[in-house]
């Protein structure tokens, strides 16, 4: 057996070339003559094997520099591509990764993978054991600690598609009567020369998609920064869990029956999930900031002053990325708001496609794309004040139908109270459940879990293709720029319209969501794997085309390809559960249905079955990327300058 031994002090000579020490991986392999000829002046055959090593690790440049003159990271990676260059069946190492950033150790932990059969590390990160290991052992005050049991991607990859496998037959994909294919003509049509006659309705409904998000996501945003300091008492992470496990689109079904189509229904529907959604971001990056300002000011300082001084000006930057992130998901949000009846972009869409007029539905597509599109450019931190104001104005100029006086007390004290508990008859509340179960919950549920499974297998196998589809060594560059055109496209349309425009042509089946979901998160995943293919470390004589991506870029990020659709899984199931009130028979379905009846107390208590369904769907898939070794994705795990909570998208 042949091995590559990484020791912790690295055991270089300092006074040699750090090629030279490369090159000392194989000295074993040769006699004294050739061992002394290549320490004089190596063959050329033996320095470009040495050079594509030493490039491996990002040390080109350096290779005639002398070791002692490098820093201690470069010469960890030093002892690594003397690794590389000897080869073997295994690979032994103490600490090889201890003295590069964490992104670095991510990538040289993915190199050793790839190059050893078997390896055998002592690491004291353990964000990066669980990323690089099938398994992981603890080590405390000298007793063994197995605290991880191994599970194989490729074993749960096979677990989903055969679970999508039985699903298959129990979906309904019936196409409506009509041609599809003539509906899709005509639509293409519209979207190919889209028609601006009614630019004054869109730009009202650009201007209210906006003032809703910016007005909802601030909101939300102060919410969850005032929260997220108390993110770990149980209380207050209940909170958020309830908070961001319902949709926007159910919390404003909700709010609709109490302030009727106002404004406060579109911003709070917002505000509300994105306010535990915030809690839990803005506390890990919190928790990830540095804390030595915080030590220092010792135990006399109060809490507040501690946070204002020592905690949120570290965390600010990062804080201000994901808050705009953040709009980006919100203007979706504001967007689809608009199907159930607010003035908003999904509102005119709506009414262009119920009156035939492709044309115009073309033009607030293509409007809706470049609001996205250029959201960094128009929305900055120093212009936040302005943009609220904006927002204040345009939503005061909002006339909302007046509703009858007590509707929030009405709420609270009879609609949402069970009719049997209302009525007075306890003894019927058990048998009210069951009915509801059985008739709606379960059956939702059923539709939901089909939906959903079937269109992770395909958000999966879009991401696949997709990782390579920008990346310019596999296609091109104007391959990877079309591909990027396509990608942006399908990520910025929420799923919710994406299945509104499928339904329009292949009719009210399961077929347009599992399509929507799946394109939608599937460009998303994409889009995140090939930000972090582009930034591979690759050798200097690395292959082009579809042999890198075969045997390059796929076995080494399979492991994140895989905790990314895990991370989708939970989010997928909850967006599932809404393509119900487009009248596919998920839980939206009847949630939907029994809002319209004015039943809501059923409606509530399916919304809390819905609730609880996408929270136990995120702890089973948190414990399934904890069996893998991956974890919570954290800061720059998805891509270069990622936040937390940025993989999970919106």
């Amino acid at each position: 057996m042949r091995i590559a031994l990484v020791p912790q002090d690295a055991a270089l000579v300092p006074q040699l070339s750090a090629l030279r020490n490369v090159l000392m991986g194989r000295l074993d392999d040769h006699g004294a003559w050739r061992n002394l000829r290549t320490l004089i002046r190596p063959a050329a055959p033996d320095r470009a094997a040495a050079l594509a090593d030493l490039d491996r690790v990002g040390l080109m440049p350096q290779a005639d520099a002398r070791v002692e003159s490098l820093s201690g990271g470069q010469k960890q990676r030093v002892a690594l591509a003397r690794a590389l260059h000897r080869g073997g069946d295994l690979i032994l190492g103490d600490e090889p990764l201890s003295a590069v950033d964490p992104r670095q150790a991510q990538e040289l932990a993915a190199l050793l993978r790839a190059a050893f059969p078997t390896a055998i590390l002592a690491l004291h990160d353990v964000a990066v054991a669980r990323a690089f290991a099938t398994r992981v052992i603890g080590l405390k005050q000298g007793v063994f600690l197995p605290f991880m049991a191994s599970l194989s991607r490729l074993g749960v990859v096979a677990g989903f598609l055969a679970v999508a496998a039985l699903c298959l037959p129990l979906a309904d994909l019936t196409v409506a009567g009509h041609d599809p294919w003539a509906a899709l003509a005509r639509m293409g049509r519209g979207f190919l020369a889209p028609d601006f006659g009614a630019i004054e309705q869109i730009a009202r409904a650009v201007t209210l998609t906006v003032a809703f998000a910016v007005a909802g996501v601030t909101l939300g945003g102060v919410a969850g920064l005032i929260l997220a300091p108390f993110y770990r008492l149980r209380a207050v992470r209940g909170l958020a869990i309830a908070l961001r496990s319902v949709h926007e689109l159910f919390w404003a079904l909700l709010l609709l029956q109490v302030f009727g189509i106002s404004v406060w229904s579109g911003v709070l529907a917002i505000a509300l999930p994105y306010a535990g959604i915030f809690a839990k971001v803005l506390s890990e990056i919190l928790d990830e900031s540095d804390r030595r300002p915080d030590r220092w000011l010792g135990p006399s300082v109060d809490p507040l002053t501690r946070f204002l001084w020592a905690r949120a000006p570290l965390a600010w930057p990062q804080m201000a990325t994901y808050a705009l992130y953040r709009l980006e998901c919100g203007l979706r949000s504001s967007a689809v708001l608009g199907f159930i009846g607010l003035p908003t972009l999904g509102f005119q869409l709506d009414t262009f496609f119920r009156q035939g007029e492709y044309g115009a539905a073309g033009a607030v597509m293509a409007i809706y794309i470049t609001l996205i599109a250029t959201v960094r450019l128009w929305m900055r931190p120093r212009l936040l004040l302005g943009w609220l104001i904006f927002a204040a104005v345009m939503l005061a100029t909002v006339r909302t139908p007046p509703m009858g006086q007590g509707a929030l007390w009405r709420f609270l004290s009879q609609d949402i109270i069970p009719a049997p508990l209302r009525q007075g008859d306890p003894a019927a509340l058990l048998p009210w459940l069951w009915e509801l179960t059985t008739t709606a919950i379960l059956p939702g549920l059923a539709a939901t879990l089909i939906v959903a499974q079937l269109a992770l297998v395909l958000a999966g196998a879009v991401a696949f293709v997709a990782q390579a589809a920008i990346v310019p060594r596999v296609t091109g560059r104007i391959g990877a720029g079309l591909g990027h055109l396509v990608l942006v496209i399908l990520r910025s349309f929420p799923e919710y319209m994406l299945a509104y425009l499928f339904l329009q042509v292949w009719g009210p089946s399961m077929l347009p969501a599992i399509l929507a979901l799946g394109l939608h998160n599937g460009a998303i995943i994409g889009h995140l794997l090939g930000r972090q293919a582009t930034g591979l470390t690759l050798r200097a004589d690395a292959p082009r085309g579809l042999t890198l991506w075969g045997w390059e870029i796929v076995p080494r990020l399979f492991g994140p390809f895989v905790a990314l659709c895990l991370y989708r899984w939970e989010i997928i199931i909850r967006e599932s559960a809404i393509m119900g009130i487009l009248g596919i028979a998920t839980l939206g379905f009847y949630l939907d249905d029994a809002i319209g009846e004015l039943r809501i107390d059923r409606a509530v208590v399916i919304l809390a079955a819905t609730g609880l369904v996408t929270v136990g769907i995120d702890a089973l898939s948190r414990a399934i990327r904890a069996r893998l070794g991956a974890g919570d994705l954290h800061v720059g795990d998805a891509r270069p300058g990622a936040v937390p909570g940025q993989a999970t998208n919106c």
